[in-house]
């Protein structure tokens, strides 16, 4: 099983939730005032969130490379990035002023011992470019479900 989840957080001190959807165009998956629930954030402003994720049981087909794009890598990061693609500046713009941060958070997790490939495109690069954003990318695999004989 591979899960991906992208998701775009801005956050920041004096968080305006209402405009931040608002300028955004989209309704927060979560999220958070400053000083709640710190211990799973881990920062002390406040952070709005919204969040895509896919969950899919893959495996590499036989004959392909280590190369080999999983779609349930590759889909979430384009479905957050279409979903603001035609607000990017205003987003950008909006964030500036008020003093926010912008991250896009990538996190893959493989339970099936596969180390999913990922790769950014030259539009994604352009777009988190043009976003003035941060890129945050985990990956986290189960090597208990490797072989023995595997390393």
């Amino acid at each position: 099983m591979i899960r991906t989840s992208c998701l775009l957080y801005i956050y920041g001190s004096g968080m305006d939730f209402d405009a931040v959807t608002e300028c955004v165009g989209l309704v927060p998956t979560r999220t958070t005032r400053a000083g709640a629930d710190q211990q799973r954030w881990g920062a002390p402003e406040s952070g709005w969130v919204w969040e895509v994720t896919c969950e899919r049981t893959e495996e590499r087909p036989p004959g392909e490379g280590i190369d080999w794009e999983y779609p349930s890598v590759m889909e979430p990061l384009d479905q957050l990035l279409g979903g603001i693609a035609p607000r990017l500046v205003d987003i950008r713009e909006f964030c500036a002023i008020r003093g926010h941060e912008i991250t896009i958070v990538v996190v893959v997790a493989s339970s099936n011992g596969e180390l999913p490939y990922f790769r950014l495109t030259k539009s994604a690069v352009k777009q988190v470019a043009e976003l003035g954003a941060d890129i945050d990318y985990d990956i986290y695999v189960n090597m208990g479900s490797l072989g023995p004989d595997d390393d």
